[in-house]
């Protein structure tokens, strides 16, 4: 949609001015980061507003009616005035016809809603009553409306960023204290400015212009992470080092920043994935965008006739060239720009072709005094063809030789395709038929060797697009001109014809039924291919079109459709793979999809998604350039890799997890095996050299596998069996807990010096170091989960009519824990649902009742209560220290509860995939967050992001590596500290600042 929302309302004082102020309210709001990263939405873009009170009896005009059909909401400023407005009504009626009524929001600004609301949003099409969603801005006068505004426009700003009402007043609420935090901040500054007079003073000052600095640097990471997500990374990296400590910037140290740095450096991608690279700026909005024929250049024109000609692999502008000035006075904007070799810009412009060094000195000029519209190159031959009305030239580009003066021998102008045959030997040009009634339009093919021209009749008169197949026909899209400015037509046909270049007849031709008024020549395409498939040695040969939304494949020879595929958007720019099945098509939405061209497959993982409104993609050497909706800047995307990046090793299965040795010697990665048993490959961490690959000899599935010290790795099964491997020998041992059948969980100790191994009514502790079993217990009710603390003198179990219970490690007796809400959660993870802590005597455990319940085991008391709501999944863990309570619920949203202070220390702004470890070493300042998909490796005492390696499984703190997978693949990075980051930051862009303009721009000073 062009529009998030058209305002209907009556052109009445009190009416316009709060449409003005709900117009103005919507179009500046401020998406919380929050909301933004979950819906996907950074701002309410356009909101249609119609200034002009037409009078009644007129019919709506197209830009009414278009911009209701481009409106995703409507919203209705009601009053007792609204239900006599004309225009309003028709407005409402209109919008249902084309919308339905489920997006229609209402404002109320006078009187009672049954006397203000028009009676359309009273009733539903059969006559119900219905309560429409409003929101109530009611008061005494304009200064009283203006102040409900400013809270009721969330009621309005909810919808229309796809989020609810609730979470948008939460994150407003949290945005507004900081904002009252921030100005009590500088309040406090201010006055104690003036008690300088004393040391306590001055270290309250001191300590106020350091939370200043910290507030400062949170803001310019989020800024930085935008900048980013918006395309331009240099800005990003520029931006994150002003909220960093450096040698020339003395300020606080936050993680959010050095996280910030750490993405737009690309610091830990694998390149599986295109990614935002950087922006080219120019002074206006950009109309054309080319590459050169090598791909290592692209050529730009603005709108104000400017050339430009830029290094693709740093973004280094290389030539900017001005616009010609007319004998009139009026800048002559150029109809095409292209690079001749690596370093000449062609340029034509309305009455010539000029060739210019990168300097901006004119070369040479050609075709002089005539009159052009059109333009094209061929890097193959190096010839420039420029064309007018009535007649085309070829141009040699390396001199502006004047290869051939082609004359128009029809009555219809040549117009605005040009294209050349796949072997680069013809050349097609276009007429323009605009007689009235006619139904037939004509195309020129000429031979560059021979110099033959021939004209072809088509059975459509007005061209679109058209491309060559590869034994030499036409592939062409069109439509009758008359359609094209037929207002009132509700369907329009739309042609694909192939057209034989040897006999003149049409080949076969397909008619595409499609609405409104014609061919918009903004979203038709057409292309032809032919390839061999690599798979299946079958040869291809297709037309590919496009019509709107909707890309159809069609047999070259025989014209059968092999596909058809529609999109949510209209397309701008379909790109097509010469070798293969897969095509790129660029909505305008900003999504560009990978579909496989002959199947119509859409493949919804691969979806880039931009978040531009796209006006035209281009693709060379795996680098995406993209134009968008009156943007100055053009932006390119970039397959990206991090320094220092090591592919280590492929796999035949998926990469489950990897387990570490404690001083870092070893690791293992855990294979999944879909057909075969799980596998476990280990490796040394000095060189990452491979030791061997080992698959457990079990009937039963892994319960539990780790290292228990630096030379033994175990495996604990369903079966009941813990066996070992030796890391130096490659000894296997195997022992057997339990005699009888046993399909069994099993609870390691932190430490991995206890095991509980369990199932149904049976127990067996066994210990991991002296693989000997401690205690073998038989239990009186059925085990949902059990887990035991550090030393094994503790065993707290959730068990079958009795609940959450302690069980004595002795003689197996179970005693339930007796207290108010002690029903723990059931599900597949119940053992996760609770926790025990080794250095106080405290089990956490997750209550029925959406409460999570800390007891203290010894005293037999209630330490803590806190709201957890948790029914399928959860993560429960103490810190070391036994102070603080680390967990996730069903909301996915990561907290951390102080048992001292019985509040929460952290709440998570975004949802964290299902953790399944907190690693964190005595010593270290920073944990590693180990989620179902990636790490985290974040500042310890305040849980803020460091890193997120992208599908990191392992950070080695004392080595300084991480490991990441791509499927079946694994890689290991090196870790980048601070210091790290700002060297390659210097590397990637060196030399570069931001300008004052942007420091004004980003609120860096």
């Amino acid at each position: 949609m062009r529009y998030d929302a058209f305002i209907s309302y009556r052109h009445a004082e009190l009416d316009m001015f709060v449409a003005k102020k709900v117009h103005k309210g919507l179009e500046t709001f401020k998406v919380p980061y929050g909301v933004a990263k979950k819906t996907g939405k950074k701002k309410i873009s356009r909101v249609f507003r119609d200034q002009e009170d037409l009078p009644i009896g007129s019919d709506l005009g197209n830009n009414i009616s278009g911009a209701l059909q481009e409106s995703e909401y409507l919203i209705v400023i009601c009053s007792p005035r609204t239900k006599d407005s004309y225009w309003v009504q028709t407005e409402i009626a209109t919008f249902i016809k084309m919308h339905g009524r489920e997006h229609i929001l209402a404002v109320l600004v006078e009187g009672e809603p049954n006397e203000s609301f028009p009676e359309q949003l009273l009733v539903d099409e059969n006559g119900n009553p219905v309560e429409p969603l409003a929101a109530d801005v009611r008061g005494e006068n304009q200064k009283e409306v203006n102040r409900k505004l400013k809270t009721e426009i969330l009621r309005l700003a909810a919808p229309l960023l796809h989020c609810s009402y609730d979470d948008l007043r939460q994150r407003h609420r949290e945005r507004r204290l900081k904002k009252m935090v921030a100005a009590v901040s500088a309040v406090a500054v201010f006055a104690v400015a003036f008690g300088l007079y004393s040391a306590y003073n001055t270290a309250m000052i001191r300590q106020n212009f350091k939370e200043k600095q910290v507030n400062q640097s949170k803001y310019l990471a989020t800024t930085s992470r935008e900048l980013l997500e918006a395309g331009d990374r240099e800005a990003a990296v520029l931006v994150a080092l002003e909220a960093l400590p450096t040698e020339d910037n003395d300020r606080p140290y936050v993680a959010e920043a050095q996280n910030a740095l750490s993405e737009a450096l690309h610091a830990y991608n694998m390149g599986r994935y295109i990614t935002m690279d950087r922006q080219l700026h120019h002074e206006l909005p950009v109309k054309e965008i080319r590459y050169s024929t090598s791909g290592e250049k692209l050529v730009t024109i603005d709108q104000g006739g400017y050339v430009y000609v830029w290094n693709v692999e740093d973004g280094e502008r290389l030539a900017c060239v001005s616009p010609e000035i007319s004998e009139t006075g009026f800048v002559s904007i150029p109809n095409g720009a292209f690079l001749s070799g690596e370093d000449t810009l062609l340029i034509a412009g309305d009455d010539d072709i000029r060739a210019y060094d990168f300097s901006g000195d004119c070369l040479w000029t050609a075709g002089e005094g005539g009159s052009y519209n059109y333009a094209e190159y061929d890097g193959e031959q190096d010839i420039a063809i420029i064309s007018g009305s009535d007649e085309f030239l070829l141009v040699c580009a390396s001199d502006g030789r004047i290869l051939d003066r082609v004359k128009n021998d029809l009555e219809c102008s040549y117009s605005a395709e040009l294209v050349f045959s796949q072997d680069n030997r013809r050349l097609a040009v276009s007429h323009l038929n605009t007689e009235e009634g006619v139904q037939e339009g004509y195309v020129t093919v000429y031979d560059i060797v021979t110099k033959e021209k021939t004209d072809y009749v088509l059975p459509f008169s007005y061209i679109i697009d058209m491309r060559f197949t590869q034994d030499g026909d036409l592939a062409i899209a069109g439509n009758m001109y008359d359609m094209i400015f037929d207002m009132d037509a509700q369907t329009s046909s739309h042609y694909v014809i192939r057209l034989s270049c040897d006999t003149g007849e049409v080949v076969w031709k397909k008619e595409i039924p499609g609405t409104g008024n014609g061919f918009d020549d903004s979203y038709t395409f057409v292309r032809a291919r032919t390839y061999t498939d690599d798979s299946d040695g079958v040869t291809y040969d297709q037309v590919i079109a496009c019509v709107s939304n909707t890309v159809y494949t069609y047999d070259a020879l025989t014209g059968e459709q092999m596909s058809a595929v529609s999109f949510q958007s209209n397309v701008e720019k379909m790109l097509v793979s010469a070798t293969s099945c897969f095509g790129y098509i660029g909505q305008i939405s900003g999504d560009i999809d990978i579909i496989d061209l002959n199947t119509g497959k859409v493949y919804t993982d691969s979806v880039i998604g931009t978040g531009k409104n796209l006006r035209d993609v281009q693709l060379m050497n795996g680098v995406l350039a993209l134009r968008t909706y009156l943007s100055p800047d053009v932006t390119l995307m970039k397959y990206a890799e991090g320094k220092g990046i090591q592919e280590l090793d492929s796999f035949d299965d998926s990469i489950i997890k990897m387990s570490v040795s404690p001083n870092e010697t070893y690791y293992a990665v855990h294979c999944y095996g879909a057909e075969t048993v799980d596998s476990y490959n280990f490796y040394r961490v000095e060189d990452d050299s491979a030791i061997e690959t080992w698959s457990p000899a079990t009937d039963g599935y892994e319960t539990w596998a780790a290292f228990t010290d630096d030379e033994h790795f175990a495996v604990v099964s369903s079966e009941g069996e813990v066996i070992y491997y030796e890391m130096t020998t490659g000894e296997v041992t195997t022992y057997q807990t339990f005699e009888d059948s046993f399909m069994g969980q099993c609870y390691v100790t932190p430490d991995k010096k206890y095991a509980l191994i369990y199932s149904d009514r049976a127990m067996v502790i066994f210990d991991l170091e002296s693989r000997e079993i401690v205690r073998n217990l038989e239990v009186e009710n059925y085990l949902y989960g059990a887990i035991m603390n550090g030393d094994g003198t503790a065993i707290f179990a959730t068990a079958k009519e009795i609940g959450l219970c302690m069980v004595d490690p002795e003689s197996g007796e179970m005693k339930a824990l007796d207290m108010e809400g002690s029903q723990i959660v059931n599900s597949i993870e119940t053992q996760k649902a609770f926790a025990v802590c080794d250095t106080m005597p405290y089990v956490a455990f997750a209550c029925s009742d959406n409460q999570m319940r800390v007891w203290d085991y010894e005293k037999e008391e209630m330490v803590a209560t806190f709201p957890f709501a948790s029914k399928s999944s959860r993560f429960v863990s103490f810190s070391q220290d036994g102070k603080l309570l680390r967990v996730q619920g069903d909301d996915y949203y990561f907290r951390v509860y102080n048992l001292e202070t019985q509040q929460f220390d952290y709440i998570s702004m975004e949802q964290y995939d299902a953790i399944s470890e907190l690693v964190e070493k005595e010593g270290e300042d920073t944990l590693t967050i180990v989620t179902a998909s990636d790490i985290i490796i974040a500042q310890k005492d305040t849980y803020q992001r460091i890193a997120e390696p992208e599908y990191g499984i392992a950070y080695l703190s004392q080595t300084g590596a991480v490991y990441c997978k791509a499927y079946r693949t694994l890689y290991r990075f090196p870790y980048l500290t601070l210091e790290d980051l700002i060297e390659e930051a210097k590397v990637q862009f060196e030399g570069s600042i931001l300008t004052q303009q942007q420091r004004i721009q980003y609120n860096v000073d």
